[in-house]
């Protein structure tokens, strides 16, 4: 079934769960403003709120970082989600929520909106000028807890970080943001198993689809690459072809401490602090 073709009602009656994953499946903006314009999405305000951002920024070229947002980032987000705003339910949202979920993203707010957000914040009864659209209704108002992380034995990255290997894996251009695919199997750790390469290569000795990461002493960056290749201990690493690693290498925090040229120079020099590698293996 083509997306484009799906209709908000069938979205909205093939239960929440489903809900949820089509959001970050959706391209055409005239689907999910009929879908947010609807009362009974079975969702609350803030999850809501969070999966269009989602979606939003899925059409963008953002920095992860928030704090490195420039005006104009604010401003391609805003003109992207321009006519999906309007059906959010702002003064549905929870304290913590207008805090944790709207605070960040203001500057994609009128003035008015924020205003009349931060008067209710503070005082509940107190009226404000704009139209406050009504709660949804939410069926079951707790719904239950969805347990969407995988088994991640790792000191270095979260299950979050795993999302984003893993959508990088599959080159998706939407994320993904639950139910990850994959499951990280821990083949060998620095801390337990040494610093040497031949240790490495050893353990990982015609194993396919690794991710190696690294986490880069005295800053805490964070740096990665997936080999879809089967390690071989009698292959010199540095015969390893560009295509190879440029690939399939890339940050999971940062790109200041990858040179952008292929080869080794003091600038992409760096001490690691920890490095794990892990089998790649589809979710049972």
């Amino acid at each position: 079934m083509s997306l484009s073709n799906i209709s908000p009602i069938h979205l909205v009656n093939n239960n929440a769960s489903c809900l949820r994953l089509k959001f970050a499946q959706i391209y055409l903006k005239n689907i999910l403003i009929s879908i947010l314009k609807r009362d009974d999405l079975q969702l609350e305000e803030g999850k809501i709120w969070e999966y269009v951002i989602e979606w939003g920024k899925s059409k963008n070229q953002l920095p992860t970082n928030l704090d490195k947002w420039t005006s104009d980032n604010f401003l391609s987000l805003k003109e992207t989600l321009k006519g999906c705003l309007s059906h959010i339910r702002y003064f549905s949202f929870s304290n913590e929520d207008v805090v944790e979920r709207i605070y960040p993203y203001q500057k994609l707010l009128e003035h008015q909106l924020f205003s009349d957000i931060n008067v209710k914040f503070i005082i509940s009864s107190k009226k404000i000028s704009l139209i406050v659209l009504p709660s949804r209704k939410i069926l079951n108002a707790t719904l239950p807890t969805r347990n969407t992380s995988i088994p991640l034995s790792s000191d270095i990255i979260t299950n979050e970080h795993a999302l984003k290997i893993s959508s990088w894996i599959d080159r998706r251009e939407i994320p993904y943001i639950e139910n990850n695919p994959y499951e990280f199997q821990l083949l060998v750790r620095g801390s337990g198993n040494g610093f040497d390469v031949n240790t490495i290569f050893n353990i990982c000795d015609k194993v396919s689809k690794t991710i190696i990461i690294l986490k880069v002493k005295g800053t805490g960056e964070i740096l990665g690459g997936y080999n879809p290749l089967k390690w071989d201990r009698n292959r010199n690493l540095y015969k390893l072809t560009k295509a190879d690693v440029i690939a399939y290498s890339k940050p999971i925090r940062s790109s200041e401490f990858i040179s952008s040229s292929w080869l080794i120079s003091e600038k992409s020099l760096f001490s690691v602090e920890e490095y794990e590698v892990f089998k790649i293996l589809p979710r049972k």
